[in-house]
């Protein structure tokens, strides 16, 4: 065989689905093993041992990557709110990313659902990081910003604000790049500010407190009871056979002597409702035909789910989630220490008897 070493010049351009990709010029070292076959030379094999120059032109570049992107934000506004407009959306997105936004139970149907929808207020694309071909798609990595607020039966539910890095994943598509998915890799800065701040939600949860002292004790009052609490919560209290009927039927009633909220330890979006941690205590009796039948003092952590109602924050739900400390005394028990109480009483009225004799 013989060992050729050439230096070599091409340009070629590479086709996927019939649209352009990349462009490619390159000036290379190889080496080339020639050997005879048949009376003719053929080339064995190439090894490439230097790239002198090389030179890559994709078939799209940063600023219409950028444009890309910008178009997707815009679109936004008109896919995640009304009139969640789909065909808009097929515009700009493909794939995986479209599936995701319009499929059964996908986005726009989770925020149908709900009655809730996005407004953008600010969106950005500070920077484009990277470019590149990955197969037959470009994979473009930029800085993005954007400021948006939820809302939920036409309530103001939080305000966010977030500079993310993403990877946008592009493909043509009729000739037109289009996005086919994403994926935030990185949150640079995130705020988010929630319709209820602490000291509101703790102002509804003590309400509640208050309100308990009339709804569980005659005069059992629902009318009071709508006014801070909803949904299944109310539901469980006065639905037939639900806690006040249970009560009435017993003929027993609680009387709460002590009540307070500790700590509000979070307050987290979930789905319909602003659900809040807190660490609350209590002191209660229950009373029954008159007499004292249980006494309770705790301590418990306890989760509320929050939802506005007419404007106004009421309770939906509420679960315990720990008790801290609890207290019980039932009827046997209170029935001895009243026993002894009027022994020590008895004891005392015969000494003060004895002494006056």
């Amino acid at each position: 065989c013989v060992v050729v070493t050439a230096i070599v010049s091409q340009s070629r351009t590479k086709y996927q689905n019939g649209q352009v990709l990349q462009k490619e010029k390159d000036t290379l070292k190889v080496s080339y093993k020639l050997q005879q076959s048949g009376g003719v030379w053929k080339i064995a094999s190439i090894d490439v041992k230097d790239t002198i120059s090389k030179k890559v032109e994709l078939a799209i570049n940063e600023e219409k990557a950028k444009e890309v992107i910008e178009k997707w934000q815009q679109v936004k506004k008109k896919v995640f709110a009304r009139p969640f407009d789909k065909y808009l959306l097929a515009q700009v997105t493909t794939g995986n990313l479209y599936r995701e936004i319009t499929e059964p139970n996908g986005s726009i149907d989770s925020l149908k659902k709900d009655n809730a929808y996005f407004e953008f207020t600010y969106q950005s694309v500070d920077k484009i990081e990277r470019l590149r071909l990955d197969n037959s798609s470009a994979v473009v990595i930029a800085i993005v910003s954007e400021s948006r607020n939820k809302y939920q039966n036409g309530e103001v539910w939080k305000k966010e604000k977030d500079t993310l890095k993403v990877s946008y994943k592009l493909k043509q598509n009729n000739g037109v790049w289009k996005i086919s998915d994403l994926d935030i890799q990185d949150t640079i800065s995130e705020k988010v500010e929630l319709a209820i701040n602490e000291e509101e939600a703790k102002e509804v949860i003590e309400k509640w407190q208050q309100v308990k002292k009339k709804v569980f004790a005659p005069p059992f009052d629902k009318y009071l009871l709508a006014q801070v609490t909803t949904g299944d919560l109310y539901r469980g209290i006065t639905e037939p056979n639900g806690r006040i009927d249970s009560l009435k039927k017993n003929n027993a009633y609680f009387e709460y002597t002590y009540q307070s909220v500790d700590k509000i330890e979070s307050l987290k979006l979930e789905k319909s409702c602003v659900v809040v941690t807190a660490i609350v205590s209590q002191s209660r009796t229950k009373y029954q035909n008159g007499k004292v039948s249980e006494k309770v003092t705790e301590t418990e952590r306890m989760r509320y789910g929050l939802e506005k109602s007419d404007g106004v924050w009421k309770i939906a739900f509420q679960k315990p989630s720990g008790i801290i400390s609890r207290n019980v005394e039932n009827k046997d028990m209170i029935e001895e220490e009243l026993k002894q109480e009027l022994e020590r009483i008895n004891l005392l009225l015969e000494k003060r008897i004895y002494q006056l004799d």
